[in-house]
């Protein structure tokens, strides 16, 4: 079908892009190193409990937005992660835009 084709094309696509190139290039250098591997793993869990709670329409503690918020300072602090955060922010915004062009298109109303 054509459909699937042109799905595959645009993953290929994608997996061609160079945000997409660099993002696996920076997570294959933090992975190298397991504390620094588990600190990012440690902070992206802690990144979902927050946004979860917000989505519920919940308030992170004063406690969990402070922790939060000095674990970032400290991974950023890192070169190599916060290069690997910034290739992932920049990989997901080419991914929300893809989505978002993709809703648009078939006019769901999304």
């Amino acid at each position: 079908m054509r459909i699937y084709d042109e799905a595959h094309a645009l993953a290929k696509a994608i997996k061609e892009s160079s945000e997409y190139k660099r993002m696996v290039q920076t997570q294959k250098r933090v992975m190298e190193n397991p504390k620094d591997w588990e600190m990012v793993t440690d902070y992206m869990k802690k990144q979902m409990e927050v946004q979860t709670l917000q989505m519920m329409g919940q308030e992170p503690s004063q406690k969990q937005v402070e922790s939060f918020n000095q674990m970032t300072g400290a991974l950023m602090a890192i070169p190599a992660i916060a290069e690997y955060f910034q290739a992932q922010y920049a990989f997901s915004q080419i991914y929300q835009d893809v989505m978002k062009i993709i809703t648009e298109g078939m006019d769901l109303g999304l």
